[in-house]
């Protein structure tokens, strides 16, 4: 919702970069982080969000060219692969 404060909207996206962290064996979230984690969906399009994790991260932030119909097009990609994979023909 464009009027609610940030804050859980942030809160929620830095939890997720920490829990992927903490799971990251092999550091290679580390090096995206250094990079700059790329925002999309509608977030992505709120400074005040965006400008909120790059401070928490202390790193910069970027969005997408498009943050609303990329997690639409990500969606459609994963549902497309889960219905490759279900019909593939079992070995």
């Amino acid at each position: 919702d464009p009027g609610e404060p940030p804050t859980a909207a942030v809160r929620a996206v830095l939890d997720m970069v920490m829990a992927m962290w903490r799971q990251d064996p092999h550091g290679a979230l580390l090096g995206a982080l250094r990079r700059g984690p790329l925002l999309a969906g509608g977030g992505a399009l709120r400074p005040d969000v965006t400008n909120r994790i790059a401070v928490r991260l202390g790193v910069p932030v970027r969005r997408t060219d498009d943050p609303a119909t990329t997690v639409v097009r990500g969606a459609g990609r994963v549902l497309s692969s889960v219905l490759r994979h279900a019909t593939a023909p079992a070995l």
